[in-house]
Parts: structure tokens; C-alpha cells; sequence
């Protein structure tokens, strides 16, 4: 099984602060090696957007909460009152979550025994790739289903912001849901080139060790897609969830907040323009996109609809949703998400046609 997500809750509307965030003096350094010698103005914000990625988060305050200790003292958000603790049920599912991190760990964490990881990541190709969550009990990062699970945390947290603040989980969700994307803003160097995959599948399942040491036994490729060699289904669903991410931290941090609706925008692009999933190859017999990719493509286009309130963005989503499979009617899942797209139109458009898929 994969990284997958956890219930979605019921609505809510929260003012939200946060705190500022950290920049770097090599920011410029990384930005001349990751943007794309295309000088339009879109390349040159998708190449700003590299830097500020690199140059941020990993190790902020955003990430670096609590006051828990190695021996589990403390006490996170407040005391149950009925007979089943879903509050810590909540807190272990993003628990789940930190201990699947990769890369260059915060110096306070949630567990004593995870360390720095797949430091190298991204070397083959040039640039930092870093970061993101393990896939499981594997040490591959595959990003259809990374991306599935951080769209669908920030979702989570977008329709019930109290009790991710209730429980005491706020700032650990905020964390989780920023780590997945800011790899994916690293992932994505140039409009028309995604990295979906680190890490070969088969090579990983043949090491049953630490996260901490499979760079020392292996490869760890990294694999794209472009224009002439598409995977649509990846790039769409990574453009939910940075579209996702863009609504959450909106409030929190305006900055950040457009820089990932910048990315999501360029992946959705990306995503429509090439409409094929050709060369999404190397995650095949782990995480084939058996339902195509329409049903990213509405459910991307609903997310980016709420995001940037333009409704170009609602009428792909209403021309896309009925050219995705409904194979798959009886739950939502890393590979079909139209019912997804379907609870998000139904919402926004009122139409019953939506409802009734849900």
C-alpha cells in the first residue's frame, strides 16, 4: 500500500497566522541552477520559485513544533470526553506521515529513531530533489500518490481547520502538507518538466533496510516527464495539491501561498497541453494511472477554481469531469479521483448530476 490520506472532515472558517520564514544566502545559487534557459516571464517565476523552495521551508518553524520530548511527555490539544480518542487517532495517522519524511529532517521531530535521508536525491540530474516522503515501507518516492496524500490532507484541514486546532495537530498538518509540496515545487525546474519519481521500484524492493542507509547500497534515479514524453495523470494531481496548498496558506504566508499556485497553474498547463501519459512508465507495477488522467484534470481544475475564484478553471473542470472513468464508484483513491471533482462541483455549481456521483 502506499502514502495515503485520512478522513475528510466537516466545513469550518478560521482567520489563520503563521510564522515568517527563513531565507537563505545561496537562494541565488540554486535558482541559476534550476531555472530554464527560456526567459518567458511564466519560466522566470517557475525558476524564482525553485530557489525559494530550496532556499526555505525544510527547516523552518513550520515544521519545527511542540514541546514533546524522546519519552512521550506532554499533552497534545485537549482531554476526549467519550469513550474513543479521536484526537489521538488524528494525531498518529500525521505521525504516519513525518516518519515517512525524506531528506534533511528538522532538528525537533515527533520520534527519536528517524534520521537524514537521501541527501544525494536528484544529484543524477543536477538538482536538489530532496526531500518529499517514502512511499510506504519502501524508500521510493513516487509522486501520483505523495501528491494524492498531501491534496488530501490540506483538504482535511480545509474543511475542518477547529479541530486540526482543537487536537493540538494544527501545526504538524500545516508541516506535513508543506513538506510534500514544497518537494513538488522542487520536482518541477521548468514548465514542461516534471520529476514524478525518485528511486527504482523493483531495485527498492530488494533492500529491506533504514531509509537512513539505501543511498549507500544503491541508485537512486531520478525520472520526468516533459512535452515530447508526457504523463498527464501525475502533473494534473500535483497541481491539486499545490492548488490545495496555495488555499491553506493563503493567510498563513501570501508568498509561499502564490509561489505554489504559480506551480500548479504551470503543472495544470502542462497537464492539458500533452493529455497523455505515455512516458509516465517508471512507477508501472506500482502506480499505473489505470484511470487516465480526466479525472485529474477536473479535479486539479476544481481545486484551482477555488484557489483563484477564475471560472476558465470550473468550466474545464465541468468539461473534463464526464470524460473520466467512473470505473471505480465506490471510493476515492490515489489513482481516481473524480469523485473527488464530483463533491467539489456538486458545492460550487449546485447541479444535482454532481451530488448524485457522490
Amino acid at each position: 500500500m502506499g502514502v495515503m490520506a485520512g478522513l475528510v472532515l466537516a466545513g469550518c472558517s478560521e482567520d489563520k497566522s503563521g510564522p515568517d520564514y527563513k531565507s537563505v544566502s545561496d537562494a541565488q545559487a540554486v535558482s541559476e541552477q534550476s531555472v530554464s534557459s527560456n526567459d518567458s516571464e511564466t519560466d522566470e517565476k517557475i525558476g524564482d520559485a525553485a530557489a525559494y523552495s530550496s532556499a526555505s521551508v525544510l527547516g523552518t518553524s513550520i515544521n519545527n513544533v511542540g514541546n514533546l520530548t524522546e519519552s512521550g511527555n506532554g499533552y497534545e490539544g485537549i482531554k476526549g470526553t467519550g469513550d474513543y480518542n479521536y484526537g489521538e487517532a488524528l494525531q498518529k495517522s500525521l505521525l504516519f506521515y513525518e516518519l515517512q519524511r525524506a531528506g534533511d529532517l528538522p532538528e525537533e521531530t515527533r520520534c527519536n529513531w528517524r534520521g537524514d535521508s537521501s541527501l544525494k536525491d536528484g544529484a543524477d540530474v543536477g538538482l536538489d530533489l530532496t526531500g518529499g516522503w517514502y512511499d510506504a515501507g519502501d524508500n521510493v518516492k513516487f509522486n501520483l500518490p505523495m501528491s494524492y496524500s498531501a491534496a488530501i490532507l490540506g483538504w482535511s484541514l480545509y474543511e475542518d481547520y477547529e479541530a486540526y486546532e482543537e487536537s493540538g495537530q494544527l501545526a504538524y498538518a500545516l508541516g506535513n502538507i508543506k513538506w510534500a509540496n514544497d518537494y513538488f515545487i522542487k520536482c518541477h525546474p521548468e514548465d514542461e518538466v516534471y520529476y514524478y519519481q525518485v528511486g527504482d521500484g523493483n531495485q527498492d524492493h530488494t533492500y529491506w533496510g533504514a531509509a537512513e542507509t539505501v543511498e549507500y547500497r544503491m541508485d537512486r534515479p531520478s525520472y520526468k516527464v516533459t512535452q515530447d514524453n508526457p504523463g498527464s495523470a501525475v502533473c494534473a494531481e500535483t497541481a491539486a495539491s499545490l492548488a490545495v496548498c496555495s488555499v491553506i496558506y493563503k493567510d498563513i504566508d501570501a508568498e509561499y501561498s502564490k509561489l505554489c499556485l504559480e506551480h500548479a497553474k504551470s503543472l495544470y498547463k502542462f497537464a492539458e497541453d500533452t493529455k497523455s501519459d505515455s512516458r509516465y512508465t517508471a512507477d508501472n507495477g506500482f502506480y499505473n494511472s489505470w484511470s487516465g488522467f480526466y479525472d485529474e484534470l477536473a479535479w486539479a481544475g476544481a481545486w484551482l477554481y477555488l484557489a483563484t475564484d477564475d471560472n476558465t478553471y470550473l468550466d474545464k473542470a465541468k468539461t473534463y469531469y464526464p470524460q473520466a472513468g467512473q470505473d471505480y464508484a465506490w471510493a476515492m483513491c490515489w489513482d481516481d479521483v473524480h469523485i473527488g471533482a464530483a463533491l467539489l462541483l456538486a458545492r460550487e455549481t449546485n447541479d444535482s448530476k454532481y451530488a448524485k456521483a457522490v
